[in-house]
């Protein structure tokens, strides 16, 4: 199990504590109440088609690139006005299935190269792993009626890169290796930035929304490898 699965995990367990030591104290229907009482958007669950934009036509990214995420939210400011000032934590895992491979250069830079014709494979992605922290200004029509209001949600967001790795499927490609069918990962993408920022916006009503996402900073370091910007269009979850 890698480092994601283990804090995805921990994340879960903790979780479900909680809600166990709620149920113990105070009986599963009061657990139900309390629950039913916390802020709106307290969890944000998204699902998105993570893209990006780069410098060379020739790598391109598949439209299936789902990635996840999940935040736990809380209002700073203005908890029952039609406005208000939230944060949170989070982390968010993406998913880039592209047609290059990331290999180092003469100097140590990161590059992406082809595969050849001659190459045939099901998978080949880069995966990125990120802990979060969002800040955002609220619109709700309804502030205290979680189910029933129209939600407009502009923020932005802070990343720390804390897990990277390749996952491929396919025809041997690396020099020096026996031509056959392989299935591989790597980890720790060389030259990946650890750290991002950007804008996002969530719109929608009740529990479901529309989101998106920019992230300004590149996906590897400036001069050490290509200019890869992620975006990201999808779904929000708001379960409670």
């Amino acid at each position: 199990m890698n480092r994601f699965n283990h804090s995805l995990f921990l994340l879960v367990c903790i979780f479900l504590f909680e809600f166990n030591s709620i149920a113990q104290d105070d009986g599963m229907f009061s657990s139900v109440r309390r629950f039913k009482q916390l802020d709106n958007d307290f969890v944000v669950i998204n699902v998105n088609s993570d893209q990006w934009v780069n410098d060379n036509d020739n790598i391109s990214v598949k439209t299936a690139s789902f990635g996840f995420g999940m935040h736990i939210m809380a209002p700073v400011i203005g908890k029952h006005t039609l406005i208000c000032f939230a944060a949170g934590a989070g982390f968010s895992a993406n998913n880039l299935y592209t047609n290059g491979y990331p290999q180092l250069d003469s100097i140590g830079a990161t590059h992406l190269d082809l595969f050849p014709d001659s190459i045939s494979y099901s998978n080949n992605k880069i995966i990125a792993n990120y802990f979060e922290i969002p800040l955002e200004l609220r619109y709700r029509t309804i502030p205290d009626n979680k189910g029933r209001s129209f939600k407009l949600n502009v923020g932005v967001k802070g990343g720390y890169l804390f897990q990277s790795h390749t996952k491929y499927d396919g025809d041997e490609f690396r020099p020096g290796k026996p031509n056959e069918q392989v299935k591989f990962k790597e980890y720790r993408i060389k030259n990946l930035l650890n750290y991002r920022y950007g804008p996002y916006i969530r719109i929608g009503y009740g529990k479901m929304s529309v989101s998106a996402s920019y992230t300004m900073t590149n996906l590897f370091v400036e001069n050490k490898g290509p200019v890869f910007r992620y975006y990201s269009i999808g779904l929000s979850i708001i379960p409670i």
